[in-house]
């Protein structure tokens, strides 16, 4: 995995966000503000319902926000047409949700390649960095079964290979341990964490579990739409 140098300009910026779903409903963010260098990190914790997720598909480009702008190397994405959108997504961002959301007719190698052939990548060298990558993550055994097969653990493992393979540049993770045991989870959240160092991505991660102020890590309260930075 690439090891970027650090850089004192934002890669992120979050500005002036706002969000609300149609013209007579609450809103759901309230002028958030964000900034985030390569090689930080961010916790983002709150209630159900506090709008954590939607942040995060709006810094994702899968939401338009109702007013502000999205920032990404100081281009604003929240311009962008959908084709632009998921050009950006499958070259800056990996996504790592509750959810595996494999495709179930795919097989587990092939699930993980997916964004690299997106990509227009070789077939071949897809498969050889698909196999290295699940080698990584304990699933060398299971990369020709179909994701039904797999444990909610180890379709958890897979969905952060595919989230993984192309070396994104912003990792963005919503509650990726939220479905898994105690012991899974922490093996998952290393995962995160180690790519993050070792990558010099960033991280925008929701989660509910304990976590301790280090690795780079900022933490933050969504509450009543507005975020909030949460001192150790």
């Amino acid at each position: 995995m690439r090891k970027a140098p650090a850089a004192h300009s934002p890669m992120l910026e979050v500005k002036g966000v706002s969000k609300q779903f149609g013209a007579r409903s609450p809103w759901v963010l309230k002028d958030l503000n964000l900034r985030l260098c390569r090689g930080e990190g961010v916790v983002i914790k709150g209630r159900s319902g506090s709008g954590k997720s939607t942040l995060l598909n709006i810094i994702g480009g899968l939401e338009p926000p109702t007013k502000g702008a999205v920032l990404f190397h100081n281009e604003d994405i929240s311009q962008y047409n959908e084709g632009q959108l998921a050009a950006f997504r499958n070259k800056h961002i990996g996504f790592c949700f509750q959810d595996a959301f494999m495709q179930r007719h795919l097989t587990v190698l092939e699930n993980v390649m997916l964004p690299l052939l997106l990509r227009g990548a070789n077939t071949s060298q897809a498969i050889k960095q698909g196999k290295v990558l699940l080698e990584k993550l304990g699933l060398h055994a299971h990369a020709s079964k179909l994701p039904g097969a797999l444990s909610g653990g180890e379709a958890q493992r897979a969905a952060l290979g595919r989230a993984l393979i192309g070396e994104p540049e912003l990792l963005l993770a919503d509650e990726p341990t939220g479905n898994l045991d105690e012991s899974t989870a922490l093996d998952i959240m290393n995962l995160i964490l180690d790519y993050k160092e070792q990558s010099g991505a960033g991280l925008i991660l929701i989660t509910h579990d304990t976590l301790p102020f280090e690795h780079n890590l900022r933490h933050f309260i969504l509450a009543d739409g507005v975020l909030e930075p949460l001192s150790n």
